[in-house]
């Protein structure tokens, strides 16, 4: 087993250092400790084996089912709904929980562990090559932990983890050890509820269901502290080895009562472990779908029910959208608070209101559904058996027509504007207008679904000044992105002049 150092106090204080001022790449500030819950908790010996792997999974599944069926849309409220989370026991104080994406899977384990006896310890600091930011650099590594022994409570685990863990720590290539994750070969028996999804653009999410047919279904947390659910799909990028992107899995460790030990990789092969530094690279945009090939054991692609799939999720994603926009009613209208020098990699406010992150993922959603149109129908053309379709490429592209255009009259979202009336907007009208979606938190929420003067009237509402309109016209080349960029600046001329064709209603129309 590979050993791991208890840190000593000036260990600890050292630790504290090198994160100060870090935000994760994928939160807000750090939450309070308010011990909404006092109960007490020790550290557990109880093995991390078989056993534990699938009542792990099984746990994380109920959570993510109750978020997929809005049974609950926060971390707070799946945890502490006795009906979902069947760890919650009679008497159990409520838990206040704060949980971005890179805490999501952090606090879920930690809390697992807490209530069934396991051993708890997690990577609380790490280091890049040259001094580079830990949460978009290369050669991160781990430097410091952290254990359920400094908690005397959940609730003060739950914060500690928060405060702590951020989306660097999941950044690890392959060979690294003593990392809470490590990348996988991607196999049924190796990606299962409670794997870790790591998007190297500083985005992590988790694994809660595989379905038959490969469809791979994940659950992320946001700054905003809300749980949102969907589809591995091209929205997510993998990266390099390096950057240990894509599927991982948390790596087994064990305490004796005096020190830890965490399973070395050497010790992680096999269909039990999985381990694998290099299995998931080197695929480009063929990765999605070799990922559910290899999930479904080879069987064909049935392209309707993908795409229903896929379309349907970008009706989530808007959803998901329209919360985090009202959530920023605050500052909208307000005074213009200073663009970070990346828009991607910020903190603070910025990081907490705005949505360039998640306009981006939006985009290129729309950009997924074109690729899958397009290549589908080659697939059909060729007669692969690939794909389990029998008609032709024009018969499946009517099929495409009938979904598409019944979503894109029927998914609507509704906001308040300015004047505090509602607006509705359907999949449609939003698709018109992708590209002025407004990620800066500081415009009017009409600016943030895209209007303005030059298009529409919706816009009249918008009690604005020149400023924020000039900032807008500023920030267009910065929405015409859709692959981001992180660890490196994005002022206003960074970004392509033209925005790429992602319209499906206008290419399914050329079909």
């Amino acid at each position: 087993m590979f050993p791991v150092k208890k840190l000593t106090a000036f260990g600890f204080l050292a630790a504290a250092a090198l994160m100060s001022g870090l935000t994760t790449g994928c939160v807000a500030e750090e939450q309070a400790d308010d011990e909404a819950s006092d109960e007490a908790i020790t550290m557990g010996t109880r093995p991390w084996d078989d056993q534990a792997e699938a009542e792990w999974a099984s746990f994380v599944q109920k959570i993510g089912e109750a978020r997929a069926s809005n049974r609950c849309t926060s971390v707070n409220a799946c945890l502490n709904d006795a009906s979902i989370n069947p760890l919650k026991k009679p008497g159990d104080g409520n838990l206040n929980v704060f949980a971005d994406c890179a805490d999501l899977p952090m606090e879920l384990r930690a809390y697992f562990a807490a209530k069934t006896g396991r051993p708890f310890q997690f990577v609380s600091a790490a280091e890049a090559n040259e001094g580079a930011d830990v949460r978009y650099g290369k050669g991160i590594h781990p430097v410091a932990f952290r254990d359920m022994r400094e908690f005397p409570t959940l609730q003060g685990l739950m914060s500690g983890v928060s405060a702590s863990v951020h989306s660097g720590m999941f950044r690890m290539a392959g060979d690294v050890e003593a990392t809470d994750t490590y990348p996988i070969d991607v196999t049924k028996d190796s990606v299962k509820p409670g794997v870790v999804f790591y998007d190297p653009n500083g985005h992590v999410l988790i694994v809660y269901k595989v379905e038959a047919d490969g469809t791979v279904r994940l659950m992320d947390g946001h700054p905003d502290n809300s749980l949102t659910f969907g589809i591995l799909s091209e929205k997510f990028a993998v990266g390099g080895a390096a950057q240990g992107g894509g599927f991982r899995k948390f790596r087994p460790i064990a305490f004796d009562g005096r020190a830890f030990t965490r399973t070395p990789n050497a010790r992680l092969t096999g269909s039990k472990y999985a381990w694998s530094a290099t299995a998931q690279y080197g695929k480009g945009r063929g990765y999605y779908d070799w990922v559910r090939e290899r999930l479904s054991n080879g069987a064909p692609m049935q392209p309707e029910q993908q795409f229903k799939e896929l379309t349907t999720q970008l009706c989530s994603d808007l959803g998901d959208r329209a919360t985090s926009v009202a959530g920023a009613a605050r500052v909208a209208n307000g005074p213009l608070g200073v663009v970070p020098p990346n828009i991607y990699g910020a903190s603070g406010e910025w990081e907490e209101l705005s949505t360039p992150s998640r306009d981006a993922r939006l985009k290129a959603s729309f950009r997924g559904i074109a690729t899958f149109i397009k290549e589908t129908r080659t697939l059909v053309d060729q007669r692969s058996n690939k794909i389990a379709f029998a008609g032709s490429s024009a018969q499946l592209t009517a099929k495409y027509k009938e979904i598409w255009g019944g979503l894109a009259a029927s998914c609507k979202i509704t906001y308040k504007n300015s004047a505090g009336a509602s607006v509705t907007l359907t999949l449609a009208d939003v698709e018109t207008r992708l590209f002025d979606l407004s990620f800066d938190p500081y415009h009017c929420v009409e600016m943030r679904w895209g209007a303005h003067p030059s298009k529409t009237a919706e816009m009249a509402s918008c009690r604005t000044s020149a400023a924020h309109m000039q900032r807008f016209a500023d920030e267009r080349k910065q929405r015409n992105a859709i692959d981001r960029e992180y660890g490196a600046p994005t002022p206003f001329s960074w970004g392509p002049e033209q925005p790429e064709d992602v319209n499906v209603s206008k290419l399914l129309r050329s079909l």
